[in-house]
């Protein structure tokens, strides 16, 4: 492979003419009443947003699952974790490119926040039950209003441009900023080399000597996989951006690009979709399904869409709702008639929260 890492210092800042101006942010819903860090960069604010939400956002984020169902060791990535990933990822490409940092670390820091128990198992569960397509890239931005965040319109709007999925990383969407793109990156770098294999291993769904020749071409480490395709990524972007006289995030050319491609593909192939279909995960998706009635037929929750509700939840949450109120055919065992009812969990104080909003 050329050696993209030894390019890097001749483009280091290349993209800083196309870094979002804090200037020209569309600004939030309502003012920062302390006025802290607003003048000199909104997202700065944005970021303190999020760091002090008093319904423990980022908290609960460390209670659903990343890829491997909750609990499982603490060295497992959670939802939490790949948050803190995908945000200093996106923090190293944007401050070697030239972009805003800030912008790309407050979209990375909201990014995945509309994940639901049980990852995107849970997501197809939810949409089967209510009959409506459930994205948790768009839920965030609800998660957000939920909560009274009063973020930047950038920030929820960049968390619903995140998802790329199986797909190659390329962003060149004319007139948006691209941060977008930086996370969207990062987010995919994040999971498919630092969080994903590791915790593969760890559980034992796959051996050394399995991993395929891509993975093996991109380097000896996470930490090595990691620094290569960031230097890549940004060489290819800025030589994009020259070639074709517009800004653009690019991930598909280098040969760094197409092991990392290749190696996301297998991922998917011989580790996430069999994991899907592990018992664990299918008892787990039998648990949702009764969660989902509960909250339906209690009139408790009669003001409340369940979906919203069961979206918010956290894997434990799932869990203690589905064994305590809930029969193994997925019939309540008994409607719940007040809130007092419920065990001492966190999910109770978003619950005045949504109660009669419609979402």
């Amino acid at each position: 492979m050329p050696d993209n890492l030894a390019a890097l210092p001749r483009y280091l800042g290349r993209l800083s003419h196309y870094a979002f101006d804090p200037a020209r942010s569309c600004g939030r819903r309502y003012p920062d009443p302390t006025g802290l860090l607003e003048i000199a960069d909104p997202f700065l604010t944005d970021l303190r947003y999020m760091l002090c939400n008093e319904q423990g956002l980022w908290r609960r984020m460390n209670g659903k699952t990343q890829v491997f169902l909750l609990p499982q060791p603490v060295e497992i990535a959670s939802r939490g974790t790949h948050i803190s990933t995908t945000e200093d990822v996106a923090d190293e490409i944007a401050a070697l490119s030239g972009l805003n940092s800030n912008l790309s670390r407050a979209i990375a820091r909201l990014h995945d926040c509309g994940h639901v128990p049980g990852g995107h198992v849970g997501e197809k569960v939810i949409s089967e039950l209510s009959g409506r397509e459930f994205d948790h890239a768009l839920f965030a931005p609800v998660v957000a209003s939920i909560l009274g965040l009063n973020l930047s319109g950038e920030v929820l709007i960049g968390a619903t441009y995140h998802s790329s999925g199986s797909k190659p990383l390329r962003f060149d969407q004319k007139g948006l900023p691209l941060e977008y793109g930086v996370v969207r990156a990062a987010d995919t770098l994040g999971y498919t080399i630092v969080d994903n294999p590791c915790d593969a291993l760890a559980l034992g769904l796959i051996k050394e000597r399995e991993w395929p020749e891509a993975y093996h071409r991109l380097g000896a480490s996470a930490q090595e996989q990691l620094g290569r395709c960031i230097a890549a990524l940004i060489v290819e972007s800025i030589e994009e951006t020259r070639r074709l006289g517009r800004p653009v995030i690019s991930f598909v050319k280098s040969e760094e690009a197409k092991a990392f491609q290749a190696f996301n593909e297998w991922m998917y192939e011989n580790v996430y979709l069999p994991f899907n279909n592990a018992p664990v995960m299918l008892a787990f998706k039998a648990k949702i399904r009764a969660v989902y009635r509960l909250i339906s037929e209690s009139p408790a929750f009669r003001r409340l869409n369940p979906a919203v509700l069961l979206a918010l939840l956290t894997d434990h949450e799932v869990q203690v709702l589905a064994n305590e109120f809930c029969q193994p055919d997925g019939r309540p065992k008994a409607k719940i008639e007040s809130c007092d009812q419920l065990p001492e969990l966190g999910f109770r104080s978003l619950i005045p929260l949504i109660d009669g909003r419609k979402i």
